[in-house]
This record gives structure tokens, sequence and C-alpha cells, in this order.
């Protein structure tokens, strides 16, 4: 690792896809915008760590601008209002760690099911 974190990947679940897939796509022509302003600039703004956090999304930038942190913010509230496993309307939710899931989510996190609703979520490609 030096610069990023990103060595490690995408540190969400499959459930929170859509948000950084979006957001991805909305960040993608301003880092290039920036690249095509500041040719001689060898650092460019890229994703540094992408993570689940107290609950939410944290999308971490190595450069940033107000329009590029407004971005951010937006998904990262969007991810507090959806269920990280599935994708589904999620609410933040405590069992000792804080994480955001939907009801059925939920319900299978505390019944011990979690491998099983996994297996589902996988076998159906949700």
């Amino acid at each position: 690792m030096q610069s990023t974190a990103m060595c490690w990947g995408f540190g969400v679940d499959d459930g929170w896809f859509d948000i950084v897939w979006d957001l991805s796509s909305k960040l993608e022509p301003l880092i290039q915008k920036f690249i095509d302003e500041n040719p001689n600039v060898e650092m460019h703004p890229r994703a540094s760590q992408v993570k689940e956090k107290f609950g939410g999304l944290r999308f971490y930038m190595t450069h940033t601008s107000d329009e590029i942190s407004d971005l951010i913010g937006k998904a990262e509230a969007l991810s507090y209002k959806t269920c990280e496993n599935c994708g589904n309307p999620g609410e933040e939710r405590s069992n000792g760690w804080i994480s955001t899931r939907c009801d059925d989510c939920q319900k299978a996190w505390e019944d011990g099911q979690w491998k099983e609703i996994q297996k589902m979520i996988k076998k159906h490609d949700l």
C-alpha cells in the first residue's frame, strides 16, 4: 500500500453496489476534467478507500473539490437509507455493531441465519 487502501478492494457489501456505481460514474468526468486542466500534476484524484463505517458508506479520495465532496456526501447519506446487504430500503441498526439493514436482513441477522441470507442473495443475484 503506497498511497491508497484500495489494495484491499471495496469494503462494502453488494447492497450498496448501485450507490458506489452511480457515484463513480458521476466522479469520472470530474476527474477527467481535472486531469485535462492539470496535465503536469502527478497525483490525480482517485478513490483511496471505500468502506463501511458506523453503518454508512465512506468514500475517500486522494484529492477532492467542492463538487466531488458534494457528490460523495449525497452518496454517503443515501447509504444510511439503503440496506448494505441487499439494496432494499433500510435503516441504521445496532447490535453491538452499527449497520444499515432492511427488516428482512436484520431478522436474518438476529436469527443467526445470516449465512443463509447471503446464499439467497447470491443465488438470486440480488
